[in-house]
């Protein structure tokens, strides 16, 4: 079952103040990138953050597993309402790929 765009897109608007974020399809799921930098996946209509050790002390719940079988574990992100919460999660990652 692919992911909807209408989530992604709600997703997208809700990382708006670290433009640009863009989004891109693959294989009916979807790939989001903040400032060019791939830190996101929707899979399922469910949202994956790429895997860091600094953005767990933020995370509300510890989720880590593959968006599809045999994948590489990534952070379940289940409150995709919290816009103030998603902007710092991607922020943190940012930084942490930065370095």
């Amino acid at each position: 079952m692919a992911s909807d765009l209408d989530y992604v897109l709600y997703v997208v608007e809700q990382l708006k103040a670290l433009k640009p974020v863009t989004y891109r399809k693959m294989m009916g799921e979807y790939i989001i990138y903040v400032q060019g930098i791939y830190i996101m996946t929707v899979a399922y209509n469910e949202l994956y953050l790429k895997p860091t050790e600094e953005v767990i002390p933020y995370l509300k719940e510890v989720i880590k597993r593959p968006f599809y079988k045999g994948g590489k574990a990534n952070y379940l992100i289940r409150d995709i309402d919290d816009d103030e919460y998603l902007c710092l999660l991607a922020k943190v990652t940012l930084e942490s790929i930065n370095k």
